[in-house]
């Protein structure tokens, strides 16, 4: 069954655009790894909260979908690569929420 993972950032004001463009940084990163499945971005700076941006990607299953991070981060490169990606991610965020959804 496909699961939707999706990452609720809330960013500092004005960097909506920083996070699309980290993010967007990040789904190139995934498929030069080998990780497959769709992603969307969409963004929302006029309801609620402003800056923020959601991210969601899907995999077959949740254990599918942490195989494949786990393979990424067992290399030296992906560990390079994904933790420079997500310092630079963290200094536009104030914090993300997370959900794992089944589609039925």
């Amino acid at each position: 069954m496909t699961v939707v993972h999706r990452r609720v950032f809330y960013g500092k004001v004005g960097q909506a655009d920083k996070i699309v463009a980290a993010l967007k940084q990040g789904d190139k990163n995934f498929k030069k790894f080998g990780v497959k499945g769709a992603s969307r971005i969409l963004t929302d700076n006029n309801c609620g909260r402003t800056d923020r941006v959601i991210w969601e990607m899907e995999a077959p299953s949740v254990a599918e979908g942490e195989e494949q991070m786990a393979k990424v981060m067992s290399s030296a490169e992906g560990q390079k690569v994904f933790g420079a990606w997500f310092a630079r991610l963290s200094e536009l965020i104030h914090y993300a929420e997370v959900d794992n959804l089944l589609v039925k």
